[in-house]
C-alpha cells in the first residue's frame, strides 16, 4: 500500500509535467538512449528517490525527537510499554487517535512497532494503522494514517536492519 502511494505520486508528477532533470538524465543514461525505456527508468529512479527522501526525513525527525526525549529524564520512555484497559500500548493508542506527532515521539523514545496488543493481543501498531487507513473516509484522516503507516514501516525496517525486536 505504501509503495503504491509512491507510484501514484510519481504518476501525478508526470501527468503535471513535473520532472527532475538530474533523474531524467540518469534515466536516459540507464536506458542507453532507448526512448522506449527512458520513462520506465525514470519512474524506477523517482520512486527510489522518494523512498530515500522519506527515510532521511524520518531519520532526521527521530533524531530530533530523541534529543528532545532525553531531556524528559527517561520518564516517557518507561511509559511507552504500559497498556490501557483494552490492551493497547501507548503507540497503538496514538495510532488510533491518528496523532502523528505522538507516534513519532513514541517511536523516537523506543516504542516498538512490533509489540502485539489490543483486546485479543494479536495486532501491532502497523496492523492498526493499515486497518484504520482503509476504514477512514475523511481525506485528512486518510493522509494522517498514511504518514503514520510510513513512520511505523520505517521504524520496523530499522529494527529489522539493526536486529531489534
Amino acid at each position: 500500500m505504501f509503495e503504491e502511494k509512491i507510484y501514484e505520486e510519481v504518476l501525478r508528477e508526470l501527468d503535471s509535467g513535473i520532472r527532475r532533470g538530474g533523474l531524467w538524465l540518469k534515466a536516459i543514461e540507464s536506458a542507453r538512449g532507448d526512448e522506449n525505456q527512458v520513462k520506465s527508468w525514470y519512474i524506477k529512479l523517482r520512486v527510489q528517490s522518494i523512498k530515500d527522501e522519506l527515510e532521511m526525513d524520518a531519520k532526521h525527525r527521530r533524531e530530533q525527537l530523541q534529543e528532545r526525549s532525553r531531556v524528559d529524564d527517561g520518564a516517557w520512555c518507561n511509559a511507552v510499554i504500559l497498556r490501557d484497559k483494552n490492551g493497547y500500548t501507548k503507540l497503538m493508542s496514538a495510532v488510533l487517535e491518528a496523532d502523528i506527532d505522538k507516534v513519532r515521539l513514541l517511536l523516537a523514545s523506543g516504542a516498538s512497532p512490533r509489540v502485539m496488543g489490543g483486546p485479543k493481543n494479536n495486532e501491532t501498531a502497523l496492523d492498526l494503522a493499515n486497518r484504520e487507513c482503509l476504514m477512514a473516509t475523511d481525506p485528512n484522516q486518510i493522509r494522517a494514517y498514511e504518514i503514520i503507516t510510513e513512520e511505523l514501516d520505517l521504524a520496523d525496517k530499522a529494527l529489522k536492519r539493526d536486529g531489534g525486536s
